[in-house]
């Protein structure tokens, strides 16, 4: 693949990202491991909501990591685990993740994941919530690579089994 780097994404890689979202959902194993979030979701990850990561190669993007910012909002996994307010505040979400096909096995969701994590060091943030289909090895043993734990499985995003993986972010030693 050739030399591949690690950036910050920004609104111009808005459609790539989207055609990505589409492309994983028509290609996985099971359609059930993957939601795609709609272009407004993305599109509000360049800022105060979250970051997005690109990894790139070769003038395109190869594979994504999405970091929302929840705080009070439904979709803070928080709420599922009982968090305080105070604990929901400083917890991120490890969002969507896609590889591309040809990217798989390079170890890209994990690089995204690390640099995500790095981003948030020093900051008020000290969890690190995400969600994995329970069959869905390649990112469940990613999550687990990195020390998060599996803390609960239940049904998410209209009747779908996942598995609700936690990190304490001061626990982080990269």
């Amino acid at each position: 693949m050739g030399d591949i780097t690690i950036t910050t994404a920004n609104p111009e890689d808005v459609s790539e990202i989207m055609e990505m979202m589409i492309s994983a959902k028509n290609t996985i194993a099971d359609t059930d491991w993957f939601v795609e979030d709609d272009e407004g979701y993305v599109k509000r990850h360049f800022g105060k909501c979250g970051i997005t990561l690109k990894a790139c190669g070769k003038k395109k993007i190869l594979a994504f990591l999405i970091v929302d910012i929840p705080g009070e909002e439904p979709e803070n996994l928080g709420f599922d685990l009982e968090f305080t307010k105070e604990q929901r505040d400083i917890t991120i979400l490890m969002e969507s993740a896609v590889v591309r096909p040809e990217a798989r096995g390079l170890g890209l969701q994990r690089k995204l994941m690390k640099e995500a994590e790095k981003s948030f060091r020093g900051t008020k943030y000290r969890y690190a919530l995400a969600t994995v289909h329970p069959q869905n090895i390649y990112s469940r043993n990613n999550f687990l690579a990195l020390g998060y734990e599996e803390v609960m499985e239940k049904l998410k995003y209209g009747g779908l089994p996942r598995i609700i993986m936690k990190k304490r972010m001061n626990e982080i030693k990269l």
